[in-house]
């Protein structure tokens, strides 16, 4: 029986090894696509961005702003955001309405 830790640590090409197990899948961090307001605009424009759903239900934004100076975004690239549902011209997406500040965690000893 293949066992995941020595296949990992032993196979140069463990995560293609173990993909190929049957019922085994390796997933990479899976991203969402959520719809952030562009600022300074005549009218309401939102755009598509890449983000990672966090456990506390939170997202925070991967895709780069490769243009700031021209396009203004509500939140910047890696903001940690609180989404809602909202109807857009083409249906009900995900869109980020409020920042949220990262919890500091402690060491409890």
């Amino acid at each position: 029986m293949l066992n995941y830790r020595t296949q990992r640590d032993t196979h140069p090409d463990w995560r293609s090894t173990l993909t190929r197990l049957p019922g085994f899948a390796v997933q990479d961090h899976p991203t969402d696509t959520i719809y952030v307001a562009l600022l300074n605009v005549d009218r309401s424009l939102w755009i598509p961005v890449q983000s990672r759903r966090r456990a506390d239900g939170t997202y925070q934004i991967l895709s780069k702003n490769d243009d700031p100076a021209s396009e203004q975004w509500q939140f910047s690239s890696g903001s940690l955001v609180r989404c809602a549902e909202r109807e857009l011209g083409e249906g009900v997406r995900l869109v980020a309405v409020e920042s949220v500040r990262p919890v500091a965690l402690s060491v409890v000893r």
